[in-house]
């Protein structure tokens, strides 16, 4: 009912979802067993009202503000000051904690989410954007979905401690009465977090990138070519090789088709293991496939 809705968002690339008060009521009595779906006009009601708020929820006003943010086409990359790449990504989230361009876009949270790993790794994943649970800890890829993440780089043989990760957006998008519902970044935040993550990669000089969701990989590629289209295929970006894929939150939505979009992505990543020369033992070439 609701999980193919869902996950045909995530697949579209986007990752948060604002709920409404309506919404929310219809999850309260799904939960409470006040709805019942033992008849098939019941389940197409419900799921019908829940498609109708999610629709709604996605409709988010923006912040009441005097000043109109331009999206101009070439915003200057920040210049962040230092000696070693480790100083130089010091200084450019300092830089990102004190941007004005954020502050006066007025439709940011207050808490950097900014970048974690080792400054020289071979490989960087970008997401999209902070949550509720990235905003907490400080850093990208956290909660539920961090742990999916966790699973995949051990399946690869690495470490999260081996990676960069950093987000396309460097702040939690902010919603009024925001509690843990989240939404995606708009162009115009976007195109103003752009030029910090063309820095990092810049700096950390990665072997490869992995753009995780599809509304990561359209802001990093500047297209907007279709999800398989671009999963498909390898593509450059400062002269790095860049692999596009799911977004870790994707697998969270278990149904019927789990193992196949598991192996989907897992596909994914051997590709992005060959191309780093990372060994591949036989198991790892049959992870996820249907037992015969």
């Amino acid at each position: 009912m609701l999980l193919p809705y869902l996950r045909q968002l995530l697949a579209n690339g986007q990752t948060h979802l604002a709920v409404t008060p309506e919404a929310r009521e219809v999850l309260r009595k799904i939960y409470k067993g006040d709805i019942s779906f033992g008849e098939d006009a019941a389940r197409s009601s419900t799921q019908a009202q829940l498609a109708n708020a999610a629709v709604t929820a996605t409709a988010i006003p923006r912040p009441n503000t005097q000043q109109s943010v331009q999206t101009p086409l070439n915003i200057p990359k920040p210049t962040p000051q230092g000696d070693t790449p480790e100083e130089k990504i010091a200084s450019l989230r300092e830089l990102a904690q004190h941007w004005p361009a954020f502050h006066s876009l007025g439709s940011f949270r207050e808490h950097l989410v900014f970048s974690v790993g080792p400054v020289q790794a071979d490989l960087m994943l970008i997401g999209d954007t902070p949550g509720y649970h990235e905003e907490q800890k400080r850093e990208p890829f956290a909660g539920p979905a961090g742990e999916k993440l966790n699973a995949i780089l051990k399946a690869m043989g690495l470490a999260r401690e081996q990676v960069y990760l950093t987000n396309i957006c460097k702040y939690r998008p902010a919603l009024p009465g925001q509690t843990r519902n989240n939404r995606p970044a708009r162009p115009e935040e976007v195109q103003l977090s752009r030029p910090f993550v063309l820095s990092e990669i810049e700096i950390v000089q990665p072997k490869v990138i992995i753009a995780l969701g599809a509304a990561a990989a359209h802001a990093l590629l500047e297209n907007k070519e279709s999800f398989d289209t671009m999963r498909s295929q390898w593509h450059e970006v400062d002269a790095t090789p860049v692999r596009v894929s799911h977004h870790p939150s994707f697998l969270l939505l278990a149904d019927k088709d789990a193992l196949a979009e598991k192996r989907k992505i897992w596909e994914d990543m051997l590709v992005v293991m060959e191309k780093l020369a990372l060994p591949i033992s036989d198991k790892q070439r049959t992870f996820f496939l249907p037992k015969s």
